[in-house]
């Protein structure tokens, strides 16, 4: 396979650079660049979307944590009214 190289210079190792003015854009990103002259060679999402994604999928565990204990707390109290009713009604 052939090794990247700077189409400016031809250097071989690049770096990454946050860039946060990017004209209409309220998104940060990270530009890969070239370690040697600078040269923009790609731009990349400064998050990753499977990293958020992933977070999500934490949060929505959590809620659905939640609300498995909300119906079953839920539970419990109709079956307490439904106890306090038998014993009124008798």
């Amino acid at each position: 396979m052939a090794e990247p190289a700077c189409p400016h210079c031809r250097g071989t190792t690049f770096e990454l650079r946050d860039a946060t003015d990017i004209q209409g854009s309220s998104f940060t990103y990270a530009i890969v660049r070239c370690a040697g002259c600078g040269a923009p060679i790609g731009v990349l999402e400064d998050q990753s979307i499977s990293a958020i994604l992933a977070d999500q999928a934490a949060v929505l565990d959590d809620l659905g944590g939640a609300v498995a204990r909300i119906e079953s707390a839920m539970a419990d109290l109709v079956a307490e009214v439904r106890q306090l009713r038998r014993n009124t009604e008798s």
